[in-house]
C-alpha cells in the first residue's frame, strides 16, 4: 500500500493573513521562486494576488504596499488608460470610457518589497476584445502593456 502513497498529491501549506485572506504557499528549490497565492478583495472586488514570499507569510513591506495601490488605485487607472487607448486602436476597439465596466481586474503580482523600486504587473480583462492586458509596473508607474489571447 505504501506505493500507491507515493502517487498521492501533497497538500499545499496554507497560511491565514490578516489582509489577504486564506493564502497557499507554492514551495521551490530557489527561495526567489517561492510564491503565495490568494483569492481577496480590492478596491472592492474579487482579485488573485500572487507574490513572492516564504512559508511564513507576506511581509509586511507587502501588506503596506498593497494598501497603498489600493488607496491610490483610481489615479493609477488613470495611468493606465493612455498605454491601453493606444493599444486598443491597433485592436480597432474604440478608447476606454468606463475603466471599471470595460476592464475586470484578474491578478495582481507582487514581488518580495525591499527598500528599491518595487517591479509588479496587474492583468485585466479587456471586455471588449475578450484578451488579457498585462500592465508591468514601477512602483506606480506604468511602464509597458502586453495584450495577449
Amino acid at each position: 500500500m505504501a506505493f500507491f502513497g507515493l502517487f498521492r498529491k501533497k497538500q499545499r501549506p496554507v497560511i491565514e493573513d490578516a489582509l489577504f485572506g486564506t493564502m497557499t504557499f507554492f514551495d521551490a528549490r530557489q527561495p526567489g521562486d517561492r510564491y503565495l497565492e490568494c483569492r481577496t478583495r480590492f478596491a472592492g472586488r474579487p482579485v488573485e494576488v500572487t507574490m513572492e514570499a516564504g512559508p511564513d507569510g507576506p511581509s509586511e513591506a507587502q501588506r503596506a504596499f498593497f494598501r497603498s495601490l489600493e488607496a491610490g488605485y483610481d489615479s493609477l487607472k488613470a495611468k493606465l488608460i493612455p498605454l491601453l487607448d493606444e493599444q486598443l486602436a491597433d485592436w480597432e476597439a474604440g478608447p476606454i470610457r468606463d475603466f471599471d465596466r470595460e476592464l475586470e481586474l484578474e491578478t495582481i503580482t507582487l514581488p518580495a518589497v525591499s527598500d528599491g523600486p518595487v517591479q509588479w504587473s496587474l492583468c485585466y480583462v479587456v471586455r471588449s476584445i475578450h484578451h488579457w492586458a498585462t500592465f508591468e509596473l514601477t512602483d506606480g508607474t506604468p511602464d509597458s502593456l502586453l495584450i495577449d489571447g
